[in-house]
Order: C-alpha cells, then sequence, then structure tokens
C-alpha cells in the first residue's frame, strides 16, 4: 500500500467567536468526528478548499450559512509525512477487504461505524492522517490530521484567518447533488471584509 506525503494549503471555517480555537482539535476528543471516536484522540478537520468548507458549514446548520455568521475562514500550510489516502479507490479495497460494496459507504452522512474503526486502526498504525472525500459532496476532499501523531517533520501551520460574510442562493437544478432538492441546496457567495 501506498504512504503518501501530503503538503499543500488546507482550509478551516469556524464562528468568529471560535477563532482563536481554530487551528484546535480539542472539541473533537469529547465530541468526536468522521475518523475519531469521543475520548480517544484528538482530530483538526480541514477542507482542501474554501467550497468544500462553506459545503460543511452549510449541511450542519440545514442549509443557510446567513445564519451563523460571521464566520472565519482560516488558511494552513500542511505537511503530513505519512496519511491513509481514502480518495483512492485501490487503497480503499485493500483497507475495506471486501467489508463494504464500495467507497460510498465512507461518505454516508451521519454514520461514522465504518470511519470510526477505520480511523482508530489508522491512528494505532502510526498514520497522522487520512485524506477523504467530503461527504456533502464528493468533488471536495478533506483531511483529518491525527493531532497527537505528528512526527517532528510534520506540521499544520495557520498562515491566516479572514472573517467572511456570507450570503447563500440556490442553486440551479442541474448543479444539484446527492439526490437533495434544488432549493435546498446553497451555493456560498461571499466577500472578504
Amino acid at each position: 500500500m501506498n504512504i503518501l506525503v501530503q503538503e499543500g494549503t488546507f482550509y478551516r471555517l469556524t464562528l468568529e467567536t471560535h477563532k482563536e480555537e481554530i487551528s484546535e482539535p480539542g472539541a473533537t476528543l469529547v465530541f468526536g468526528g468522521r475518523f475519531n471516536s469521543p475520548g480517544l484522540f484528538r482530530t483538526l478537520y480541514l477542507g482542501a478548499s474554501e467550497q468544500g468548507c462553506f459545503d460543511e458549514m452549510r449541511v450542519r446548520v440545514g442549509g443557510d450559512l446567513r445564519r451563523v455568521k460571521p464566520l472565519v475562514l482560516g488558511v494552513f500550510h500542511v505537511r503530513l509525512g505519512k496519511i491513509l489516502d481514502l480518495t483512492d479507490s485501490d487503497i480503499v479495497k485493500v483497507v475495506l477487504k471486501g467489508q463494504v460494496a464500495d467507497q460510498k459507504a465512507l461518505t454516508v452522512p451521519g454514520d461514522y461505524k465504518i470511519t470510526h474503526r477505520l480511523g482508530a486502526v489508522a491512528y494505532k498504525r502510526g498514520f497522522e492522517g487520512i485524506l477523504f472525500y467530503s461527504p456533502v459532496n464528493l468533488k471536495n476532499k478533506n483531511l483529518a490530521v491525527f493531532w497527537d501523531r505528528l512526527s517532528p517533520n510534520s506540521f499544520v501551520k495557520k498562515l491566516s484567518t479572514r472573517k467572511v460574510n456570507i450570503g447563500c442562493q440556490p442553486l440551479a437544478a442541474s448543479d444539484a447533488s446527492f439526490g437533495r432538492a434544488p432549493e435546498q441546496v446553497w451555493q456560498k457567495v461571499y466577500q472578504v471584509i
């Protein structure tokens, strides 16, 4: 199995009231996340694109980002020396060993049974993170960083944060994804302040 070195720019969107903690994975230790069960290990979740972060937040708040402003977008430079790339279907086949039919089982919104097990195994085997498709939109990728597994040559460095104003508008019917009705799919239209 290929062990991928991941380096690049990633993003995180949060409420402005939490901007001081934008680099901290502490809440995931308490509440858990897609790849970490509550109480096991700290994981920082980042998006590979700004749009991906807005898509994730939009779903968490029921479709209308205007309900949660003001928001802050953090920009991070990330280097991880050993990640599990679950965006590679060949790796998924090896990792899942026929447990599920396909990669879509890893992206079921709200269903963390398989991903919690995968996260725990990856963490125990020394992986520093997992690259995976967003359950919100398979065009977006996310990175789960296992905070306590970072090697001396790995890092997550916050480059900047900026406040964003949000306006939402429905997408055209042709842009709807995952079977959602077009009126339930929102596009971010933001302006940097």
